[in-house]
């Protein structure tokens, strides 16, 4: 928790990847953000763990998704962003964006 308030943590998914973090993070008291492609909306994400889920088009590039990040930072306090890569099954890389 964060100055009484849940973590919250937004992950970003290319991939169906990282459901145990997900679900691990809730059961630890986080509010865990799920960013990822249209395409993958569908997947079996552990919808019971993530606060919310966000899409955008799928193929979107680097420059589209810092843009979508800074737009959910207008009204979402992110505490963590959290990376979901290929190479590592069910871990992320958490990066400390707090002030």
């Amino acid at each position: 928790m964060t100055q009484n308030r849940p973590l919250n943590m937004l992950l970003l998914a290319g991939y169906m990847k990282g459901e145990r973090f997900m679900t691990q993070a809730h059961a630890r008291g986080a509010k865990v953000y799920l960013l990822t492609y249209k395409k993958l909306l569908g997947k079996p994400w552990p919808r019971e763990a993530l606060a919310d889920v966000y899409a955008q088009p799928d193929g979107s590039d680097l420059a589209s998704t810092v843009k979508t990040v800074s737009y959910l930072a207008r009204t979402l306090r992110i505490d963590r962003l959290v990376g979901i890569v290929r190479t590592s099954p069910d871990h992320g890389t958490a990066y400390d964006i707090a002030g």
